[in-house]
């Protein structure tokens, strides 16, 4: 007895929007992917700073503080041993005479949010497809929010304001052209998610993580390590500032008093 196999035939448009939606569910499977990966390595990179910076973050961020204070000290003297010391920018930037506009980067960035949130919120979706597309977008954009991206939010608004509407369409060619909206919005995501990673992988802090690991395996503390070491930066930091600051103070009047008020401003 032989055996019959049924074909159900598809046509052309049937075809192409099954071939789309597999390739959908392959990028956006990458994408959640290297971003369940990204989060795990960022909470991690956070797990250690908890640990790190009470410990030695704050000490290197003295001395930091202390030697770009010596250096400006140090330029200071120079200019007042120089006969050039010019009046103070600080003070003449205060002066009615020339107002100076403020540059506020953290308003900048709220405004564009704001733009971005306004045009993608999700109840502005015309059905559950495009509900669902607004979450995403707006789970990205408020990513790069939290990272202070200025650039990444202005390409999310770009992007958002390009992309065609497509109207809400049980129509093959309806749902083959939202398909392809959505593989390359997924594309977008890996190719961020990558950055995103390498960026994180590359930070002082994961390095330090990664010299921390490597210490513990060779039975070694190097957080102790560094707060011995920072201590003795701290001190020799602070050693030097004194250093700058008592030629300062044989420096004659006015030079003296504009060189200390410089510094403490």
């Amino acid at each position: 007895m032989s055996e019959l196999a049924l074909v159900l035939y598809q046509p052309p448009p049937t075809r192409e929007l099954q071939g789309r939606l597999a390739l959908l569910g392959k990028v956006q499977g990458e994408a959640d992917a290297l971003e369940a990966e990204y989060e795990q390595a960022r909470e991690r990179i956070r797990d250690f700073e908890k640990r790190w910076k009470p410990a030695v973050g704050r000490r290197y961020l003295e001395v930091e503080g202390l030697k770009e204070k010596a250096e400006r000290a140090r330029r200071l003297l120079r200019l007042a041993l120089a006969g050039r010391l010019e009046p103070s920018p600080e003070a003449e930037a205060l002066s009615p005479e020339t107002p100076q506009a403020v540059f506020r980067p953290e308003n900048e960035l709220r405004s564009l949010f704001r733009e971005l949130a306004r045009r993608v919120h999700p109840d502005r979706a015309e059905d559950a497809e495009d509900r669902q597309r607004r979450h995403e977008f707006m789970a990205e954009a408020s990513r790069a929010y939290r990272n202070r991206d200025h650039r990444r939010l202005q390409w999310l608004l770009e992007h958002w304001m390009a992309t065609p509407r497509i109207a809400p369409s049980h129509a093959i060619d309806s749902r083959i052209a939202r398909a392809n909206q959505k593989i390359a919005w997924a594309r977008y995501r890996i190719q961020e998610m990558n950055h995103l990673i390498a960026e994180l992988h590359g930070s002082p802090l994961a390095e330090m993580r990664r010299e921390c690991e490597q210490a513990a395996r060779e039975g070694r503390n190097l957080v102790a390590e560094m707060r011995v070491r920072v201590l003795d930066d701290l001190a020799r930091a602070q050693a030097e500032l004194d250093a700058v600051l008592g030629e300062v103070d044989r420096l004659p009047d006015p030079a003296r008093a504009e060189v200390r008020r410089r510094l403490e401003a």
